[in-house]
C-alpha cells in the first residue's frame, strides 16, 4: 500500500540511518573495486585492464562525490544525477564485461547500486518509488539475461554469483611482468588523481556552499539593518515633528503669559483714558497714557525677552520679591487688594521654577480682575510637606464649570513634566481659587 510521506529530496545521503550511510559510502566501493580488480588481473590485455582502471576511478570518484554531506539542494539534485550515471554506467561496464569475459560475475557489479538506489527511493513519492523498483528489477533481470546468452544456463547461472575462471586465470597469469608493472602503476596513478580530483571538486563545492550561505546571511542581516534604519527615521521624524509642535506650544505659552498680560491691561488703560478724554477729565486721561506708555514699553521687553527665550538665554524672574513687586504692580494698575505671603522656607528657589511660579502668578492676577471682577486677592506660597504649593484665592464672582484656559492648560503641561499639577476650583458668588502643587524637596534618609 502505497504511503502519502512527504517527497523526497533528492540524494539527501545524510537522512539515511547510520548503518545504512556506512554501508553507502563503504560497501559500495569496495565491492565495486572488488568486483573490477578482479577482472582487471584475470586479463592479459593491456587495454582490458585500462579500461578496469578507469571505470575503478569513475567507481571512487563517484563515491566521494556521493558521501559529501551539505545543505544545498541543487548539489543534492546533483548526487542523484550521479547515481543516474553510475547505474547507466555500470549496465554499460557489464555489458563489455559480457562480451569480452562473459564467465565472469557481472551481475555482482550492478548489485551495489541498485540497492542503493532501491533505498534511496523508498522514502520517495508514490510514483518515484514505484519507478525505482520497476528500474532495479529490470536492470537485474536484463544483466541476468545477458549471462544466460553467453553459455548454457547451469553455467551461466552460476557465473552470475562467482567465476572460479578468474581464479584460475589470475593465478597462471605472470604477474610479475615489466607490463603488469606499467599496468600497476598506471591503475594506481588514475586512481589517486580520480581520488584527488574528486576530493577536490567535493571541497570547492563545500567551499561554495559556505559562501552563498555567508552571503545569503549577510544580505538578510543588511535587509534587516535597512528596515531598522528606516524604522529609526521614522521614529526620528515623529520626534521631531512632536518637538516642533512643543516647542511651538511652549513659545505661544510665553507670548501668552507675558506680552497679552501687558496688552491687556494697556487696552484697559487706553479705554479709560478715552472715557476721560470724553468727560473733559485731561488730567486723569494724561495719566492714563503715561501708564499706557509704562506698560508699552514693558510689553516690547517681554517680547525682547521671549525671543531670548527662544535662543535659549534666559534665566526667568529671581527671587520671592519678583512676586512681591508684581503683586504691588498689579494692586497699583487696578486697585485691586492683593495680599502676598511666602513662608521662609521658599524664599530661595530655583530659577526656572520662579519664572515659572512667575507666569502662573501673573496669570492668576489677569484672570482674577479680567473673568471675576475680584476686589480681594490673596497669595499664599508655602511648603507642603515635601511639594511646593501656591494658593490664588480671590473673592470675584466664580463659575459653576470653572476652566483653565489657554494659559493656565501650557503651564499645567509644562508643570506635569516635573510631578506637579494646577487646578482651578470655584462657585457661583464665591471666587475662584488658583491651587498649584509641585514636588520640590526630597524625603528624609535618617
Amino acid at each position: 500500500m502505497l504511503s502519502s510521506r512527504e517527497p523526497y529530496t533528492e540524494g539527501d545521503f545524510a537522512d539515511q540511518p547510520k548503518w545504512s550511510e556506512t554501508l553507502l559510502h563503504l560497501g559500495r566501493p569496495i565491492w565495486q573495486l572488488a568486483i573490477v580488480g578482479l577482472y582487471a588481473v584475470s586479463s592479459d590485455k593491456v587495454w582490458f585492464r585500462a579500461v578496469m582502471a578507469v571505470a575503478a576511478a569513475m567507481y571512487i570518484a563517484n563515491s566521494i562525490l556521493l558521501s559529501t554531506q551539505t545543505d544545498d539542494a541543487r548539489w543534492k539534485k546533483m548526487q542523484f544525477r550521479l547515481l543516474h550515471l553510475e547505474l547507466g554506467a555500470s549496465f554499460l561496464l557489464a555489458v563489455f564485461m559480457l562480451l569480452f569475459s562473459p564467465r565472469g560475475p557481472v551481475s555482482l557489479l550492478l548489485l551495489p547500486t541498485m540497492l542503493t538506489y532501491a533505498w534511496l527511493g523508498r522514502d520517495g513519492d508514490a510514483r518515484r518509488e514505484v519507478w525505482s523498483v520497476l528500474l532495479t528489477v529490470t536492470i537485474y533481470i536484463t544483466s541476468i539475461q545477458l549471462a544466460l546468452m553467453n553459455g548454457n544456463s547451469t553455467t551461466s547461472v552460476s557465473n552470475i554469483f562467482f567465476s572460479g575462471q578468474a581464479i584460475r586465470a589470475l593465478s597462471a597469469a605472470d604477474v610479475m611482468t615489466p607490463a603488469f608493472y606499467l599496468l600497476f602503476g598506471l591503475y594506481f596513478v588514475v586512481i589517486t588523481f580520480a581520488s584527488v580530483l574528486a576530493w577536490l571538486v567535493r571541497r570547492q563545492w563545500q567551499e561554495r556552499t559556505r559562501f552563498r550561505e555567508a552571503a545569503a546571511q549577510m544580505q538578510y542581516q543588511s535587509e534587516q539593518l535597512g528596515r531598522v534604519n528606516d524604522e529609526v527615521n521614522r521614529y526620528a521624524a515623529r520626534v521631531y515633528d512632536l518637538a516642533a509642535v512643543e516647542e511651538r506650544n511652549r513659545i505661544a505659552g510665553e507670548i501668552h503669559d507675558t506680552v497679552a498680560h501687558r496688552l491687556t491691561a494697556l487696552l484697559v488703560q487706553l479705554q479709560g483714558a478715552r472715557r476721560m478724554m470724553e468727560g473733559d477729565d485731561i488730567e486723569s486721561a494724561s495719566e492714563n497714557m503715561r501708564v499706557s506708555e509704562a506698560l508699552a514699553r514693558e510689553a516690547l521687553d517681554e517680547v525682547r525677552k521671549s525671543v531670548r527665550a527662544v535662543g535659549g538665554k534666559t534665566t526667568g524672574k529671581e527671587g520671592i520679591a519678583a512676586l512681591r513687586r508684581l503683586s504691588l504692580y498689579y494692586a497699583s494698575l487696578t486697585g485691586t487688594d492683593i495680599q502676598f505671603t511666602a513662608d521662609p522656607e521658599v524664599e530661595t528657589l530655583p530659577p526656572e521654577f520662579m519664572g515659572m511660579l512667575y507666569r502662573v502668578v501673573q496669570e492668576g492676577l489677569t484672570n482674577a480682575q479680567r473673568h471675576g471682577r475680584a476686589t480681594v486677592v490673596e497669595i499664599t506660597l508655602k511648603r507642603a510637606g515635601l511639594k511646593l504649593q501656591l494658593d490664588i484665592r480671590d473673592n470675584g464672582r466664580g463659575a459653576a464649570e470653572p476652566s483653565l484656559g489657554f494659559g493656565l492648560s501650557s503651564m499645567r503641561t509644562r508643570f506635569q513634566r516635573y510631578g506637579g499639577d494646577i487646578k482651578v476650583t470655584s462657585e457661583p458668588g464665591k471666587g475662584f481659587l488658583l491651587q498649584l502643587n509641585l514636588p520640590m524637596w526630597e524625603a528624609s534618609k535618617d
